[in-house]
């Protein structure tokens, strides 16, 4: 007979703040699983953005300011790449996503559908959208599931640099990115139980990878980890950044003063400062990252669809042929 899940870990960061890695240590425990499959890259289910898109209010987004994620192309295509998670993972489709109350329904549907111990989320999309935010927030009132939620922060400069090095990412706006995402988190931290949201800093977990995992164990009230997990951690990684020629000037005032409140104070420089070597940036490549923007709407919103729609296709007919 299988598990009933009813305990629930939430992994809260921004993109490049090592929330990968934070998952490999904990699916490598026999206790804690995520989905089998997902439609999405590392394992994540973009359910809570999904969820976002689909009870798109056209009203909100237009009287307010806060940010969402526009990753999917249009509502339909969402829709489609939501019910597919849900199949994929043996979750019957018995009503209509149409309501707040459908979400919810369906999230603890997928819950349950992993047979261990705990279910396993994590999911950078989250704090970048407010919308999300939101309704994971609602739910976490109102959830009689036992919920951890870890929020994983790194320094801006390492995230501003890591997102140079992988994408191409200007510098200068990938800390607003940053702010956005802490922002939100602490709006979550802010709205629940003292000690709801538990706070880890990147560089702690891969200094003193023990101490973390152990607190992390205690708080789960599961064994801890072998040392032997630990051997993968790349020390460097903490100050890469530092090396980098594009940090120079500091931060934008407001992005240091959630980084100082976080406890990141060894900045280069301070204040509204520009960032250098924005030359870098200049239109060539502009017009790639235009491209680029381009063509990821184009995949998402047509070719993305027809995938599906001919796998499902597929699917169906695998077998009616002799």
């Amino acid at each position: 007979m299988g598990v009933c899940t009813n305990k629930v870990i939430i992994l809260l960061s921004d993109k490049r703040s090592g929330s990968t890695f934070f998952q490999e240590m904990l699916k490598g425990r026999n206790e804690i699983s995520s989905v089998k499959f997902t439609p999405h890259s590392n394992g994540e289910t973009h359910f809570w953005t999904m969820a976002a898109t689909i009870l798109d209010d056209d009203k909100m987004n237009k009287q307010t300011i806060f940010n969402k994620y526009n990753g999917y192309g249009n509502v339909s295509v969402t829709r489609t790449l939501l019910n597919r998670l849900l199949l994929e993972n043996g979750v019957e489709l018995d009503r209509e996503i149409l309501t707040v109350e459908d979400i919810f329904y369906y999230w603890e549907k997928l819950i349950e559908s992993v047979n261990s111990l705990f279910f396993f989320e994590k999911s950078p999309q989250l704090i970048a959208s407010f919308p999300a935010v939101l309704l994971l927030v609602k739910w976490l009132k109102i959830t009689k599931k036992e919920v951890f939620i870890f929020g994983l922060v790194r320094n801006p400069f390492a995230v501003m640099n890591s997102a140079y090095e992988l994408f191409g990412t200007n510098p200068e706006l990938r800390q607003f990115g940053w702010l956005d995402a802490y922002r939100n988190l602490f709006f979550i931290k802010g709205l629940l139980d003292e000690d709801a949201v538990e706070i880890i800093r990147y560089e702690d977990m891969v200094h003193q990878p023990a101490l973390i995992f152990g607190q992390i164990s205690s708080r789960l009230g599961i064994d801890v980890w072998d040392s032997k997990s630990f051997k993968s951690i790349k020390q460097d990684s903490v100050n890469r950044w530092q090396n980098s020629s594009l940090l120079n000037n500091g931060l934008n005032m407001y992005v240091e003063i959630l980084a100082n409140f976080v406890g990141y104070h060894n900045h280069i420089g301070s204040g509204d400062s520009e960032i250098k070597d924005l030359k870098k940036f200049g239109k060539f490549n502009r017009f790639k990252r235009y491209v680029k923007a381009i063509k990821s709407k184009v995949y998402y919103r047509y070719i993305k669809n027809v995938k599906l729609a001919f796998d499902e296709f597929k699917k169906n007919n695998t077998g009616n042929s002799s």
